[in-house]
């Protein structure tokens, strides 16, 4: 099974520089294999075409290198995606595999709407939430016909550490109140769905299909290379 760190590795070689200089992009997109689905799932979350792009927002468009000039992160974070799965995946890959939830009874709440109830909780005006509630709403817009399956992205507690990660931990209200990122975050999931999902509430669901986890063997094709090198 490939590491970050064999990623990097590979990274490494084919782009130039130290391995420690794209292990951090690379971890990204693995520490989602914590999430105790205990499987290839854990991808569904980052291993996408959004999840390059949230790479690329997360650490700039270039990676500062041993060997000089900038790399592009995009490249890093499109070869870690291509050696786990021979392709980009778009998120409607993964999330067209997502078994649709029982229905609920619960109203459906846009943003604008949990915006003003946080402002009603917590103080301050609807929009200094806006941005918060939109985090999560924005991934609508990878699945089809308002397709509520889209929140497997952001929709549970991985995506309340995301979403403080984007914003901080802490928001400063016009009333001169701060309150923590987390309740607000926390507060939209639990307005949504009574309780705060796990991602691997989500990622149980999705249907295994082979390509989810086609990976290269990056760990042994590396070992197999060392082990020519050196007995050169």
């Amino acid at each position: 099974m490939a590491t970050a760190y064999h990623h990097a590795v590979s990274s490494a070689r084919r782009l130039g520089g130290m391995p420690e200089d794209f292990v951090e992009v690379h971890e990204f997109f693995d520490a989602t294999s914590k999430e105790n689905v205990g499987d290839f799932r854990h991808r569904a979350l980052r291993h996408h075409t959004f999840g390059i792009e949230r790479c690329v927002l997360l650490f700039g468009e270039t990676l500062t290198t041993a060997a000089g000039p900038g790399v592009p992160t995009r490249l890093v974070a499109e070869g870690h995606v291509l050696e786990d799965h021979g392709r980009i995946p778009a998120p409607l890959d993964w999330l067209s595999r997502l078994e649709p939830a029982p229905p609920t009874d619960r109203p459906a709440l846009v943003a604008a709407d949990q915006a003003e109830a946080s402002a009603k909780r917590w103080g301050g005006e609807p929009e200094e939430y806006l941005a918060v509630h939109r985090f999560f709403d924005e991934t609508a817009a990878e699945m089809p016909g308002a397709d509520p399956r889209h929140r497997a992205l952001r929709h549970h507690t991985t995506g309340v550490r995301e979403c403080e990660e984007h914003f901080g931990r802490a928001m400063t209200l016009s009333t001169g109140r701060t309150i923590p990122v987390r309740w607000v975050a926390e507060r939209h999931l639990a307005e949504e769905f009574g309780v705060l999902p796990t991602a691997a509430d989500w990622l149980r669901r999705i249907r295994r299909e082979r390509w989810m986890a086609d990976a290269r063997p990056l760990s042994r094709e590396l070992e197999a290379q060392e082990a020519g090198t050196a007995a050169r």
